[in-house]
């Protein structure tokens, strides 16, 4: 498990980082959890500061990957 912080967070840049998501066959769930190619996680925002906690991953998908993929979707 690990956990991503993004600082300075708007609801806009969430509701653009679940669309994208969806749009990359993920799903994301009333909870606040999502999944996305084998990745489950969940996220919170908080004072502008958003809070990804990354639960599962593939074997094959490195960690820089999954922070890479997420500062594309919420960054």
């Amino acid at each position: 498990m690990r956990k991503y912080l993004i600082k300075n967070v708007s609801d806009d840049i969430i509701k653009s980082g679940i669309k994208a998501i969806i749009d990359n066959g993920g799903k994301v769930y009333t909870d606040n959890s999502f999944i996305i190619e084998g990745v489950k996680g969940n996220f919170k925002l908080q004072d502008g500061v958003l809070t990804i906690t990354i639960c599962e991953k593939p074997f094959l998908v490195s960690w820089y990957m999954i922070k890479e993929n997420l500062r594309e979707f919420f960054g």
